[in-house]
């Protein structure tokens, strides 16, 4: 069973920003499921290391998306990225001093943040009649 689930009212209507959405959930259903399954550490880093990729190239392309609709808060929504960034940084430092419980406190963090993202901020994000 996937630990944070995709639904349709996820779907915000601009396609490449639902793709990227759908695997940041893949991201974080992946990691709960390696810790799970007691994957090595090897491979949690595969795993960490990916999503921190991932979520450098999904800002990038959210804040290109912005830039051509308009978007006035560029610096709020910036804000709102590096929380998830400085948690990934935090995750990483944490998991190399092998405290192993601290994938399962971001993955929380990861779950709030996803639905919030996606619910609260995405919509305001890709519509340039709510935008400007």
């Amino acid at each position: 069973m996937p630990y944070i689930n995709w639904n349709e009212s996820y779907e915000m209507g601009v396609k490449e920003i639902d793709v990227q959405h759908r695997k940041l959930f893949e991201f974080a259903n992946r990691l709960h499921r390696a810790l799970n399954d007691g994957h090595s550490k090897r491979e949690m880093d595969v795993l960490i290391n990916g999503l921190a990729s991932f979520v450098d190239y999904h800002f990038t392309e959210e804040e290109d998306h912005l830039r051509q609709i308009g978007f006035t808060d560029l610096a709020g929504y910036h804000k709102s990225q590096q929380d998830l960034v400085d948690h990934i940084k935090t995750l990483r430092t944490q998991y190399d001093r092998a405290r192993t419980s601290s994938p399962l406190v971001f993955l929380d963090f990861l779950r709030n943040w996803l639905d919030d993202h996606i619910k609260s901020v995405t919509p305001v994000a890709v519509s340039p009649t709510v935008a400007r």
